[in-house]
């Protein structure tokens, strides 16, 4: 699925670790995502469950995109669906 379908299909979250600051930076991409609140700079713990629940999945899984969850970029940056 290329980017303009996924942004078409989903709200998507852009989660990405900070370097070495243990932090998450979290945008919202997609046209009915716009007003979300949930963007900023969270620690771990600090993210929604749901947000934690779908990158821990991600982080292990090898596949790069799994329905229902989002994609994994790289080993820090992750796409998760809302």
């Amino acid at each position: 699925m290329s980017l303009t379908e996924e942004l078409e299909a989903h709200v998507l979250y852009r989660v990405s670790l900070r370097g070495d600051t243990g932090q998450y930076e979290v945008i919202t991409l997609g046209t009915f995502g716009i007003d979300d609140s949930l963007q900023g700079v969270y620690d771990l713990e600090d993210l929604p469950q749901g947000v934690q629940e779908k990158l821990a999945v991600l982080r292990v899984c090898n596949d790069t995109t799994l329905d229902g969850f989002g994609r994994r970029i790289d080993d820090n940056t992750f796409w998760i669906y809302k």
